[in-house]
């Protein structure tokens, strides 16, 4: 559970600081925006494609989300 809070919460960090909400965020992803509400709930993580679709759009390593 740890991973799950951790990533929600670094998540939302990268989207406030560019100014994005989850509909926004989903369609640049390529997936709905409940997918993105809950990952910033912390009830799931994504998928292993989408996991690289995120990290490669804001331009940060799986070390900065996963924490």
């Amino acid at each position: 559970m740890v991973i799950l809070s951790k990533f929600a919460e670094n998540l939302l960090a990268l989207m406030e600081e560019h100014n994005l909400k989850a509909p926004a965020l989903g369609d640049i992803l390529g997936t709905h925006r409940t997918n993105i509400t809950r990952y910033l709930q912390g009830k799931r993580l994504p998928s292993y494609d989408l996991f690289v679709k995120i990290i490669e759009y804001f331009n940060v390593s799986a070390d900065v989300l996963l924490g």
